[in-house]
């Protein structure tokens, strides 16, 4: 059993018996399905978004063949939607504290993060068309909140690349002609990166010009 195959399993065992008005139930099912996929190493080879995209599929399918109204199946994928979003921008913001991490994994992290907070305010519409009402005001604050969030992580990798030029500017202009670039002693890959995150810190405590906002 692959862990595709695995991954829906758990989620008919979970929703079996389980009345699917009840809204805490699929946040509830969220959680649980997600600690158990934890402790499989496969999840290392299959990035958290291609989960998610599961488990909203199926939340979304599960609330189509119930009788609900057009308004509550919007909620219901909604908060499937957002309870994925605010995981995959946690999860991001890990990757991007490991230098270890492949940036194609990052990069992978922050399309699902686009994806789920795209999906949630078009949930959203939807619903502010028929009515407004509190659990709505909640996911849309929720869904800005995380959308600035984003805005955040891009500007911290932003600032760590143009880190990266300088220092690599640097190291080139001190090399004498001949010189074996990799035999030239120099920061590694992880201290480049740990160092711009301590600058990148640095700047916003100062203000410099408010051109970052403090994490």
């Amino acid at each position: 059993m692959n862990l595709q195959e695995l991954f829906h399993k758990v989620c008919r065992n979970t929703f079996d018996g389980l009345p699917v008005s009840e809204e805490m139930s699929l946040l509830r099912s969220a959680i649980q399905i997600d600690s158990i996929l934890q402790d499989y190493d496969e999840l290392d080879d299959m990035p958290t978004n291609y989960l998610s995209y599961i488990f909203v599929d199926y939340v979304h399918a599960l609330a189509c063949t119930n009788e609900y109204t057009d308004r509550e199946r919007a909620l219901v994928a909604g908060k499937a939607h957002m309870e994925m979003f605010l995981r995959v921008c946690d999860r991001y913001k890990i990757v991007s504290a490991d230098t270890r991490e492949k940036e194609d994994q990052k990069r992978m992290h922050r399309v699902a993060s686009h994806h789920h907070l795209k999906k949630l305010k078009e949930m959203l519409s939807g619903a502010c068309e028929m009515e407004r009402e509190p659990l709505v005001h909640g996911l849309e604050h929720c869904a800005n909140r995380a959308a600035e969030q984003i805005v955040k992580m891009e500007k911290e990798r932003s600032f760590v690349q143009l880190y990266k030029a300088k220092k690599e500017e640097q190291r080139s202009q001190h090399e004498t002609p001949g010189e074996d670039k990799n035999e030239t002693p120099g920061e590694d890959h992880e201290t480049v990166q740990e160092r711009a995150f301590d600058e990148f810190k640095d700047e916003n405590r100062r203000g410099s010009g408010n051109r970052y906002k403090r994490l």
